[in-house]
C-alpha cells in the first residue's frame, strides 16, 4: 500500500523550521484516512487521476455524517497527502482552512472542559466498565472465546493505563536486551515482566516508554500467553482470522465487545476520559497518568480531563 510519500516528506512548521519525520503510526492513520475518502470520490477508471480532491462541496458533504474530531483528522490526512504529493495547491489551501476552522473549535470546546456531545452520548461511569470486565470474566468461564479473552486481557489493561491503541501491537519478547536498538524502536512489546512502548503517536518526544506492570496485569498477561502459547516475537493479540492486531482492529475488538456489554462503543479514547475524569486539574495523579499515555500533563488536563456532569 503506498504511503503517498510521507515516510520521507520534509515538513516544516509556521517558522519554516523542519519538523521531525512522521512516525509509522501517524503516517498509517493519515493513509486511512485518505484512502477512505479516496474510495468515495475515486474514479476507477482513471486510478492516477486525483482531480476528486478539487470536489470540495461533494467532499465536505460527505464529510458532514462525521463527528467533528473525526472530520479535523480527515481534512488533516487530505492536506498532508496532497503536500507530501505536491499537487493541487488550491486544495490544499482548502483543506488547510477547514482543518484550522475545526482546530479552533475544538480547542475552544475544551477550554470549557465539558466534553464534546458525541462523547457525552458514549460516556459510562468507572463503575460501568468495571462491571462489564466482571461480566466478561464470568462468560469466559463459560465460553473459552479467544476474541473476548483478548477483548477482557485489553479492557484490564486499558482499566489502569491509559494509552491510545498501542496495545494491540504488542509482541512477546522475552530476551529484548538482545534486540538491536532499530529493533526495539519497531515495536510495542512485553517481556515477561514490563510494557516497552516504542510506536506510538509522540514517540519522537517521550522514545521508548517502560510501563511497569502491578502484580494483577503481570499475572494476567503471563497466564495468557502460557494458555495461547505466544512464541517469542510474536504478537500477543490477533484478529479473527488470525492476523495481527492492528490498530483498527483493536478499536473494532473494543467496540464490539462494549456495544455488547453496555449497548455503547467505548474507544481507548473514551476510556482514558472516564478513568481521567475523576481527577482534579491539580491531582499529582494526573503527572503518572501522563506519563503512561505518552502525553503532557497540560494535554491530559485540557483534553481527558472533563466533567460529564455538565451541561
Amino acid at each position: 500500500m503506498s504511503d503517498y510519500g510521507l515516510s520521507k516528506a520534509k515538513r516544516y512548521n509556521a517558522s519554516g523550521v523542519e519538523k521531525k519525520p512522521l512516525s509509522e503510526s501517524s503516517i498509517k492513520v493519515y493513509v486511512g484516512n485518505f484512502n477512505s475518502i479516496k474510495m468515495k470520490f475515486l474514479d476507477l477508471d482513471n486510478p492516477d487521476d486525483y482531480s476528486w480532491v478539487m470536489d470540495f462541496k461533494d467532499i465536505d458533504k460527505y464529510l458532514e455524517a462525521f463527528s467533528s474530531n473525526t472530520r479535523r483528522n480527515k481534512y488533516a490526512a487530505l492536506l498532508v497527502v496532497l503536500q507530501s504529493m505536491n499537487i493541487f495547491p488550491e486544495a490544499q489551501k482548502y483543506y488547510n482552512e477547514k482543518q484550522n476552522e475545526l482546530n479552533e473549535e475544538y480547542n475552544k470546546f475544551q477550554e470549557t472542559g465539558k466534553p464534546l456531545p458525541s462523547q457525552k452520548e458514549k460516556y459510562v461511569e468507572k463503575k460501568d466498565i468495571e462491571q462489564m470486565i466482571k461480566d466478561i470474566k464470568k462468560d469466559l468461564v463459560k465460553d473459552d472465546n479467544k476474541q473476548l479473552e483478548q477483548g477482557y486481557v485489553l479492557f484490564k489493561l486499558y482499566s489502569k493505563i491509559p494509552r491510545r491503541n498501542d496495545f494491540g501491537n504488542l509482541k512477546f519478547i522475552p530476551i529484548w536486551s538482545e534486540l538491536s536498538d532499530e529493533e526495539r524502536k519497531g515495536n510495542n512489546y512485553f517481556d515477561g515482566k514490563d510494557l516497552y512502548i516504542n510506536q506510538y503517536k509522540t514517540s519522537a518526544k517521550y522514545s521508548e516508554q517502560k510501563i511497569e506492570l502491578n502484580k494483577t496485569l503481570h499475572k494476567l498477561l503471563n497466564s495468557y500467553v502460557s494458555k495461547y502459547k505466544v512464541n517469542d516475537n510474536e504478537s500477543l493479540f490477533k484478529n479473527s482470522s488470525g492476523g495481527d492486531l492492528t490498530t483498527n482492529n483493536l478499536t473494532k475488538l473494543l467496540n464490539r465487545i462494549s456495544q455488547k456489554y453496555l449497548g455503547k462503543n467505548i474507544s481507548t479514547t473514551m476510556l482514558a476520559k472516564i478513568y481521567m475524569s475523576e481527577f482534579s486539574q491539580t491531582n499529582e495523579k494526573i503527572k503518572s497518568k501522563a506519563k503512561q499515555r505518552g502525553n503532557s500533563t497540560a494535554m491530559m488536563s485540557n483534553v481527558y480531563i472533563k466533567n460529564f456532569n455538565q451541561t
